[in-house]
């Protein structure tokens, strides 16, 4: 037996609310604790050897760490938003993309260029240690959701027959 509609909406409001609050708490957590070394955590956790790791290779590991937590957490936050399989699926996408584009250069410049800070790798640094390509998606979505709305309205004034 199914449950009143209005109980399921209650019940998808609250599970969409702390999915949201999970998702701030956490990025929170990741800024917060942004000086903390994921790889030694881990390292110690499996009680692994890492005194022969290069530093670099750390680094970029906790970098790496970062960027995926970040990055499942704005995920979590529109799809909690949205809650919709197509933007659920469009984030991933967009996720996918900074990691290829954005992700990927910021490594090899890294790797490659250790020492170097300029311009070109400062803003490629906040755009991986940063949520803000997913978080710039939001104001994206909500308006394409509402050109959605308004075209459906419009179908739908369309389809009904003049009442006179």
């Amino acid at each position: 037996m199914s449950k009143p509609h209005h109980i399921r909406n209650q019940e998808d409001s609250l599970k969409r609310f702390c999915l949201i609050a999970l998702g701030i708490a956490v990025l929170i957590a990741v800024f917060l604790f942004q000086k903390l070394d994921y790889a030694h955590l881990i390292l110690d956790t499996v009680d692994l050897e890492y005194g022969d790791y290069n530093q670099r290779i750390i680094y970029l590991f906790n970098k790496v760490l970062r960027f995926f937590i970040n990055d499942a957490m704005s995920i979590m936050i529109i799809y909690a938003l949205f809650y919709e399989r197509k933007y659920l699926l469009f984030s991933i996408y967009v996720q996918l993309f900074g990691m290829v584009f954005i992700l990927i250069p910021y490594l090899v410049l890294k790797q490659y260029f250790f020492d170097y800070n300029g311009p070109m790798l400062s803003h490629l640094h906040r755009l991986v240690l940063n949520p803000v390509l997913l978080m710039l998606l939001i104001p994206l979505l909500l308006y394409h959701k509402r050109l959605e709305q308004g075209s459906s309205a419009e179908r739908n004034k369309q389809a009904e027959p003049d009442q006179k």
